[in-house]
């Protein structure tokens, strides 16, 4: 299982690859700072799952969403951002799932979970 992470803040970005990790503990989780790294990364690589910030330097996370869904437009999207407006621009861009930062702990396992084939 191949994730890849976009999240400008360091600290947020440990934490979902900690969970991540625990929970599928053979996935490889490549995190970057923003959308424009994470977007070459996947150009040239790929990934199973995305998770994203929606406020990041360089290229937000709906960006880097519109920018996915033309390389693979079936690929599970999950905005993660603690933003108020950030739901409506992840899903009008093409996000698959939100969830709120304040429900990271709790809640990211469970829409990583739902995004993935059965």
């Amino acid at each position: 299982m191949r994730f890849l992470l976009a999240e400008d803040d360091e600290g947020v970005r440990f934490v979902i690859e900690a969970l991540i990790l625990v929970a599928f503990p053979l996935a490889h989780v490549r995190g970057f700072a923003n959308g424009r790294l994470a977007l070459d990364d996947f150009a040239r690589t790929g990934a199973d799952l995305v998770v994203c910030d929606h406020d990041m330097p360089e290229m937000d996370g709906a960006d880097l969403t519109r920018a996915l869904r033309t390389l693979q437009p079936a690929l599970p999207i999950l905005m993660v951002s603690g933003s108020p407006e950030a739901r409506e621009l992840g899903v009008f861009a093409g996000i698959s799932a939100f969830l709120d930062k304040d429900l990271l702990r709790g809640g990211l396992i469970r829409e990583i979970d739902s995004l993935l084939p059965s």
